[in-house]
């Protein structure tokens, strides 16, 4: 499994005591790692992804999909690796600021990302 390089666990471990209530600014997008293998992913492509495009959340967090086997982009600063796929990271710049785990349906996953990018600031 790659890791994140070690510039991006650095700068991860440099802006942890940025608080989740930054005021949102541009360039907020929603990062979905995701697993080959993994059933949940594959609901949440299937159920989710081709009409998140259309969803006043996208307009707030433009959706990236991440493969957790796939090279990560240089400069990233999460929290932690992933455990669970999929997961789901607010990315502002590039830096983490709002993350939550695990798949089951549509409505909760709306749920819980309007719940997350609220905490993180944005308003849409």
């Amino acid at each position: 499994m790659p890791t994140p390089s070690r510039r991006a666990v650095i700068a991860g471990l440099m802006v942890s005591w940025i608080p989740l209530r930054a005021a949102a600014a541009p360039g907020l997008q929603l990062m979905v790692i995701t697993s080959r293998d993994c059933h949940e992913s594959a609901d949440f492509r299937r159920e989710v992804m081709p009409g998140y495009g259309r969803t006043p959340a996208a307009r707030v967090a433009p959706m990236i999909e991440q493969p957790m086997d796939a090279a990560w982009p240089d400069g990233l600063a999460i929290g932690r690796m992933p455990r669970v796929t999929p997961s789901f990271l607010i990315l502002q710049g590039g830096v983490e600021i709002a993350r939550f785990e695990g798949y089951s349906d549509a409505a909760t996953f709306h749920e819980r990302l309007s719940s997350a990018l609220s905490r993180s600031g944005a308003a849409y």
